[in-house]
């Protein structure tokens, strides 16, 4: 059989990876591309539009709002990644330029936790236990040199860990943050991190909410059946068939990040064991245990 006509279930990296041995496979399986769908093609335009707008004492800012893993920070890095400086940047290249930068962790609802990660995550020297006028100043400086148009911050939620005044104090630095190097910032978190923007309503009313849903429907079938074509199996899963899918979408509680989760745990099971596709079966014999329940199972093997 033509080797381009074998397999056409399998995309052509996933159709060469065949001829691998079984860890190579599950190595290759666990890389995952990225996997466009139509939430997150909106958001990422929209993070786009930010870094065309001309500077403004007051820019438009975000908080992308999703459930536990939910795509939300692979979404962030990948935008980041596209506007990324070149590793090697040659002579002939213009000054480098950072226009997004990327907290992935928020650390805490400090300031100094916060300058300290800003200026770490330019990759330069800086004693974190310094004064905090100067850890605020070079934080700054770095923003500006490099003309940084847009800061991203993950895990945004944290700051609710710390008392009011301390969450408080982070928001009007953020928001005079924003307004002096005419930055917008883009927040990130679970729906908790809303209580958190609602202590200040200056700051609230400039992050306009975003939301990444809940799959579900055919969306979800779509996902299944683009995911399975990157899963180096010889027979076709039929993952988007809909009980099987209808099985995966309450195994993964409906997030992308609980099924890319669980293909992962079923193919590791099913290729160590010589199996040509995966099925429903797969999912109790890998012995997945859905997010939710997972610290009420850990506890209950220790009482």
């Amino acid at each position: 059989m033509n080797g381009t006509k074998a397999f056409p279930h399998l995309h052509d990296h996933a159709r060469e990876a065949l001829q691998l041995g079984k860890q190579e496979r599950i190595r290759k399986a666990h890389a995952l591309p990225w996997i466009n769908y139509p939430a997150a093609e909106t958001l990422h335009l929209d993070l786009e539009h930010l870094l065309t707008l001309p500077a403004s004492h007051r820019p438009p800012c975000r908080a992308l709002l999703a459930a536990p893993n939910n795509g939300k920070t692979r979404l962030l890095r990948r935008f980041a990644k596209k506007h990324a400086p070149p590793e090697e940047p040659s002579m002939d290249d213009e000054p480098l330029e950072v226009p997004v930068v990327l907290i992935e962790a928020l650390d805490g609802p400090h300031e100094r936790q916060f300058f300290n990660q800003v200026i770490d995550a330019f990759g330069v020297p800086f004693r974190p236990d310094d004064n905090i006028h100067r850890l605020r100043y070079k934080a700054e400086r770095l923003l500006t040199y490099f003309k940084t148009r847009v800061l991203l911050i993950d895990e945004f939620h944290v700051i609710a860990s710390g008392t009011p005044a301390a969450q408080r104090n982070l928001l009007n630095i953020l928001k005079n943050l924003s307004s002096r190097r005419r930055m917008s910032i883009v927040v990130s978190g679970v729906q908790e991190a809303t209580a958190a923007l609602a202590i200040d309503t200056q700051f609230s009313s400039r992050f306009r909410p975003v939301h990444l849903p809940l799959w579900g429907g055919n969306a979800w079938r779509r996902l299944a059946h683009s995911i399975e074509g990157h899963l180096p199996f010889p027979e076709p899963s039929h993952l988007a068939e809909p009980r099987f899918a209808e099985r995966l979408l309450f195994e993964a509680e409906s997030t992308i990040g609980g099924l890319i989760d669980l293909l992962a745990d079923m193919t590791h099971w099913a290729i160590m064991r010589d199996q040509p596709k995966l099925t429903m079966e797969t999912i109790e014999q890998c012995g997945w245990i859905k997010p939710s329940e997972r610290i009420r199972t850990a506890s209950a093997a220790f009482f």
